[in-house]
């Protein structure tokens, strides 16, 4: 009976680890798991080369000094993928291609979002179509949201 009952509670632990978690579903595979501290940190307006392994995702984080509304974009690394979340993994925006191409190539993603000062953000990033190799990202502040005052 002990023999039994151990089989079926093995393959109970077998069948339910195939499914993700509900809780970790916007978090990254185990293996990438770290705390923020670990990944590089994004500078304001300066270009990050990232390393993309194939078929997978690199990590940054970005920290901005104050309120406002920033872009994250690919500069010219081919057609690329882009993912911002919150530090709790709670997805915020994705982008697979730039629609303004006077600024960025098409297959850039590019991200604009309204950040909060002091909080931390993570930037997921990944090549398409399989591909690996470094990808140049920046992140700038969008100041056409700005409102300016009148004195």
């Amino acid at each position: 009976m002990k023999r039994r009952t151990l089989s079926l509670l093995l393959a109970f632990v077998m069948v339910f680890s195939l499914f993700p978690i509900a809780a970790g579903a916007n978090q990254p595979e185990v293996g990438h798991i770290m705390s923020l501290g670990e990944y590089p940190a994004l500078k304001l307006e300066t270009d990050m080369v990232i390393s993309c392994p194939e078929d997978d995702d690199a990590y940054v984080t970005f920290t901005p000094e104050r309120d406002g509304t920033y872009v994250f974009h690919s500069v010219f690394s081919g057609d690329t993928f882009g993912e911002l979340f919150e530090a709790d993994w709670q997805r915020l925006d994705s982008s697979d291609d730039c629609d303004n191409h006077f600024f960025h190539d098409f297959y850039d993603f590019c991200i604009t979002y309204e950040l909060e000062a002091g909080q931390t953000y993570i930037l997921a990033v990944s090549f398409l179509n399989g591909d690996a190799g470094d990808m140049t990202v920046r992140v700038e502040r969008d100041h056409s949201y700005e409102v300016v005052s009148e004195k």
